[in-house]
Order: structure tokens, then C-alpha cells, then sequence
């Protein structure tokens, strides 16, 4: 058994076993992105990397969201449908008021804060529906969020008509496209809500009790 001392920790093999394998796939990620890099000529470059930041940072958003679902050992299937009926929503509310083909033309303009916000509220709606489905009705977390999948999916179509949408608001589209000098606007509000998720985990007790209900719902019921 190798052993050594670094910063009060033992190092032994049985602790890197265990690193490895509880980091397996930011490993195997970080060795993919390595041979990527090596073998393609423009892939360690600001641009790509600003790419990849964007397109990453409202997947990481979502994963948050559902993390607070897997960490009581539920889930949540509706998640991608989900943020499919926010960007339908988000688009029909921030439109330019004088865009030909607006989807609502009798709606006044909006600040792009208050159509966010306005969003974020009905999609709580739908999320309070399936918690209430999953806690009153003890439906399984797969079926109730399965069945949410299927409605807002149809919902999207119906309240879309199947049609593109465009004619954005400049602030609107400065929040995909945006960024703080060098740091794409997506990633800072990805940043905010790992931190804010982090500090909800682990600093607080309602983080706590998550927690504890994974491990074991009747103990915890049990403690109280």
C-alpha cells in the first residue's frame, strides 16, 4: 500500500480507488475534451470555448433544477419539456411591439425582466402541479412527471400553432448573446444559481432534510 502525507490526508490506494471512482465521469470528460483538443487545430480557442459555455449554461441550469429531485430519489422527466414551454412563452411575451408577425399583437410591451419573471410563475404552476400529484396522490415521481411531459409538450404546440417565431427585443436577445467583457451573460446567471444551489444544499436545514429524506424517507420521518 503506497502512503503519504499531503495537507493531513493520507493518500492511499484505496482512497484514489475511490476518487477515481467517484469522479469517473468529470475524468473521463476531462480526457475526451485532451484528445479532442489534440487532435482538433481550433479547439483550445476564446471562441470555442465561449461556444461551449453557452451552450452549456442552461443545461447545467436545468441539472440544478433536477438535482433537488434525484438528491429525495425522485426525478423529473417534464424538465426538457419544461424549458421548451419557457422559451415558447418567453418569445411570445418578448417580441418587438412592432414586429409584423407577433404572436400576440395586443400585448404591451414588456420589460424583458417582467416577461421572465411572468414565465417563471407559470412554470412554477406546472411544477407545483406535479409535486402535488407526487405528495398528495403518492403517484410515482416517473408516472406523474411523465404524464406533465406529455401535456406541455402538447401545450407548446397548441399555443405555438407549429409556427417559427422571431422579431425579438434587442435586450431580449442580449441575454443569450451578451456578455460581461469576456464572460457570456449565460454563464454568469449559471454561476449564480450552482452557487445559490450549493449554498441551499449545504448550509442550509432545508438542504438537510433533502438529504436525509434520499437516505432514508422513514428515518428521517422518524428524527423528526
Amino acid at each position: 500500500m503506497v502512503q503519504a502525507q499531503v495537507k493531513g490526508s493520507p493518500i492511499t490506494s484505496k482512497s484514489v480507488k475511490n476518487f477515481l471512482s467517484n469522479n469517473a465521469i468529470i475524468i473521463l470528460i476531462v480526457l475526451l475534451a485532451l484528445v479532442v483538443g489534440i487532435s482538433t487545430d481550433n479547439f483550445f480557442s476564446v471562441n470555442n470555448f465561449r461556444n461551449l459555455v453557452v451552450n452549456v449554461s442552461p443545461r447545467f441550469i436545468i441539472a440544478c433544477g433536477v438535482s433537488g429531485c434525484l438528491i429525495t430519489k425522485g426525478t423529473d422527466l417534464s424538465a426538457g419539456r419544461m424549458v421548451g414551454l419557457s422559451a415558447c412563452l418567453s418569445a411570445m411575451l418578448l417580441q418587438s411591439v412592432d414586429y409584423s408577425a407577433r404572436m400576440l399583437p395586443w400585448l404591451p410591451d414588456i420589460p424583458v425582466i417582467g416577461g421572465l419573471i411572468i414565465v417563471l410563475l407559470i412554470c412554477a404552476v406546472f411544477g407545483a402541479i406535479s409535486g402535488c400529484v407526487i405528495a398528495f396522490l403518492k403517484v410515482p415521481p416517473f408516472i406523474a412527471t411523465l404524464g406533465m411531459q406529455t401535456i406541455v409538450y402538447g401545450l407548446c404546440s397548441v399555443i405555438t400553432n407549429n409556427q417559427p417565431m422571431g422579431g425579438y427585443k434587442q435586450s431580449y436577445t442580449n441575454v443569450a448573446n451578451g456578455s460581461f467583457f469576456v464572460i457570456p451573460y449565460l454563464a454568469l446567471i449559471a454561476l449564480a444559481v450552482g452557487i445559490f444551489m450549493w449554498f441551499l444544499y449545504n448550509k442550509t436545514r432545508h438542504g438537510k432534510y433533502m438529504y436525509a429524506i434520499g437516505g432514508n424517507e422513514s428515518a428521517a420521518q422518524v428524527a423528526g
